[in-house]
């Protein structure tokens, strides 16, 4: 039986599961994650989600593939709507939008009570941000990791009181990632930017848009603050 290799992307999730949890792995595609849980040993019980029949299909596969069907349980549901699901005291979601993470939470509110939530979303970073501190949630830990050329957020959140509250730049990149000087957070910072600058050109150019290039403008400034915070690091 071979062992199941991890991307850069999902070794950074894994990095965050703690030993011996209970895992519930949502929207779980080829089933990776769990598998490498079964064969590691890492957690106490390990459930594998998705909404449609094809990705949980590939996901046995690679769990029978890899000898460890029998240690796994696939269900078949929207976000964490099984049976059972609050006895999982570890949520993995990744490779969602920030919205669609929010709403499978917002469907799951048992999460708020010592549920480790592991994050990984692909878009709308800044929604999620706020709907977590809005909902009872606290961002605990943060990492970015690079994989196949393309820079992720992975997250680490509670329940528990907001750390205070957040700017609209902070909604898009944690402070934590300045205070922990993340070697990737410049080259992070410097794609923000750049799409923050291209958003406010096409802002100016239309018409009746004065509270958005107000907002986009502050972002903007933001982003540029924390990029020559980072300059600091090397000196």
């Amino acid at each position: 039986m071979e062992s199941i290799r991890l991307s850069p992307r999902m070794e950074a999730i894994a990095a965050f599961i703690p030993e011996g949890s209970r895992v519930a792995d949502v929207g779980t595609d080829h089933g990776y994650i769990p598998v490498w849980l079964a064969q590691t040993g890492r957690a106490a019980a390990i459930a594998a989600t998705d909404i449609n029949a094809g990705p949980l299909a590939r996901a046995r596969q690679s769990a029978r593939e890899s000898g460890v069907e029998a240690q796994i349980r696939f269900a078949q549901c929207s976000g964490l709507d099984f049976p059972g699901s609050s006895d999982y005291d570890t949520v993995v979601i990744a490779g969602m939008g920030g919205e669609l993470i929010a709403s499978i939470l917002e469907a799951a509110p048992w999460t708020r009570q010592g549920t480790l939530l592991i994050l990984q979303p692909n878009s709308k970073i800044d929604v999620l941000s706020r709907w977590l501190d809005a909902h009872g949630y606290r961002i605990e830990n943060v990492r970015l990791v690079k994989d196949s050329g393309k820079l992720y957020q992975v997250l680490t959140a509670a329940g528990g009181a907001a750390s205070g509250p957040v700017t609209a730049g902070e909604t898009l990149v944690n402070r934590m990632y300045l205070e922990r000087q993340d070697p990737l957070l410049p080259e992070y910072l410097d794609g923000l930017i750049a799409r923050q600058r291209h958003a406010l050109d096409g802002l100016l150019k239309g018409q009746n848009e004065t509270e958005r290039i107000r907002e986009t403008e502050k972002i903007l400034s933001e982003l540029l603050e924390m990029r020559k915070e980072t300059e600091t690091w090397q000196r």
